[in-house]
């Protein structure tokens, strides 16, 4: 998915007039982009209004004029803040007014369901405040078939800390065209992941009805650290946690404390992780 940013603001006019404008902060065109899509499936995609106004101000109404189209509101925060989602301030803006209040920010998630025919198609995206009317082009290609990964899920084995893993990944056509493989990249962005296509096949494509091995997903602990930084399995010794880990070095008598306490640290974080259900 695919998130696009918009920045709503006021210009004072003789201190009587307001105008709002918007601008969309994204590296493709303007507009919200699905591609192809299998018909019957269901595409969502992420967005982002900003207030860095002096006055809140209220979404009066949110449409699309596809089928099958609808916006849901995941959450609210202030625009210094990291943006969240909480499954409380999840509601549909169709049976909830929406006011974003100054200097917040809302984000927004549009659903959109393939039409159950072939073809392409384009529609428009409102959004409509007392003082503005944005729309936002919508588009997409629908065809007969999908396409499948395997495996399902990514499982990586156990390896010494620091050392890059790799798993082999296969994408089976069951479209009647043949597929060009662009990029595949992890969402949310990691830069510890990414995809190494095979060395004899640099351009993959893959016949209709077919499978094909697309190369491997490559997972390097070590690129978490910028160019410019020293790094050991992954950690940054320019960090806290670095520096700290780089003082033991000289072997002070608190050397297996520090151990002791790095160990502590990752093993409950671990631990986090499986009471939230997040590991495998």
């Amino acid at each position: 998915m695919r998130k696009i940013e918009l920045s709503l603001h006021f210009k004072n006019d003789s201190c009587v007039c307001f105008l709002l404008q918007y601008s969309i902060h994204s590296d493709d065109e303007i507009s919200f982009d699905f591609g192809v899509m299998s018909i019957g499936n269901q595409h969502s995609m992420l967005f982002t209004l900003i207030n860095n106004n002096p006055i809140d101000i209220p979404i009066q109404s949110f449409s699309c004029d596809l089928d099958d189209c609808e916006a849901m509101v995941l959450g609210v925060g202030l625009v210094e803040s990291e943006h969240h989602t909480n499954k409380e301030d999840i509601f549909s803006i169709k049976r909830r007014s929406l006011v974003i209040q100054k200097n917040h920010f809302a984000v927004l998630r549009l659903d959109v369901k393939a039409p159950l025919t072939e073809g392409q198609y384009f529609g428009g995206v409102v959004v409509e405040t007392p003082h503005n009317r944005l729309s936002i082009e919508v588009k997409l290609r629908t065809v007969e078939g999908c396409l499948a990964v395997k495996p399902e899920s990514i499982i990586l084995r156990p390896a010494f800390p620091g050392s890059p893993q790799s798993v082999s990944i296969t994408l089976i056509n069951n479209f009647s065209h043949r597929m060009k493989l662009e990029s595949i990249v992890p969402d949310p962005p990691d830069k510890r992941f990414h995809h190494r296509p095979p060395k004899k096949t640099p351009v993959v494509e893959i016949e209709p009805h077919k499978k094909q091995k697309v190369g491997r997903i490559v997972f390097d602990p070590r690129l978490a650290c910028d160019n410019e930084e020293m790094c050991y399995v992954g950690l940054s010794t320019q960090s806290l946690n670095g520096k700290v880990w780089l003082s033991s070095l000289a072997l002070p008598d608190e050397t297996q404390d520090v151990d002791r306490l790095f160990y502590s640290h990752l093993h409950n974080r671990w631990l986090g992780l499986e009471q939230m259900g997040k590991t495998m």
